[in-house]
């Protein structure tokens, strides 16, 4: 009989099939911005476009349960803010309380970014989980990152691309480089990326 009423309250208190929350975007005017930084974790995925604008596409994806009581329900909405100073705009999440439970956790979340911005942007991005990936030619790119990068870049956008990854974690045009890999080309981009694992697509 108490088994069976510890099952229940276990049920009653379980949360079952997390639900994801619902997209959210942040846009801003670029026009008097050249410099744009990303201070952002969990996945981001960045995309060129012709508007002289930002735009962010942003979610939180969850799986998983919590069996106890946690303050899962009563925490904040995951929100991004922005910042300008000068010429610069920064982009990074507001504080939010973590998670706190007692009883069984079997439950995670992972933000998600989807960032649309113009080429002649000068783009820099600060992560320090997820994976980043980078759909288009810019400016200026810096990246740090202790995750995982992936990217793929026209040869004849490019100036100058430096990147640094972990031994045997760095991917070139389907290559395996040692950790290091430099490229000067014909283009106006500069790039300097830093991340654990990086793979890049370059033609």
């Amino acid at each position: 009989m108490k088994a069976n009423i510890i099952i229940s309250i276990i049920g009653a208190l379980a949360v079952l099939g997390a639900q994801d929350s619902d997209p959210d975007k942040m846009s801003h005017n670029l026009e008097q911005i050249s410099e744009v930084i990303l201070n952002l974790e969990g996945n981001i995925e960045v995309n060129t476009w012709s508007k002289s604008e930002l735009l962010a596409e942003y979610e939180v994806r969850s799986s998983g349960s919590v069996f106890g009581f946690s303050n899962k329900d009563r925490r904040e909405e995951y929100k991004l803010e922005k910042r300008v100073g000068g010429s610069i705009l920064t982009v990074q999440a507001k504080p939010r309380a973590g998670l706190k439970a007692v009883g069984v956790v079997m439950y995670s979340e992972t933000e998600h970014h989807v960032i649309y911005l113009p080429e002649n942007i000068r783009l820099s991005i600060k992560s320090k989980s997820g994976k980043i990936q980078i759909n288009g030619d810019f400016q200026k790119l810096t990246v740090e990152n202790d995750g995982e990068l992936v990217g793929r870049f026209r040869k004849d956008a490019i100036s100058s691309l430096m990147c640094e990854a972990d031994q045997r974690k760095l991917v070139i045009n389907g290559t395996k480089k040692n950790g290091t890999y430099e490229f000067s080309g014909t283009g106006q981009g500069t790039y300097n990326i830093t991340s654990k694992r990086i793979r890049l697509t370059i033609n």
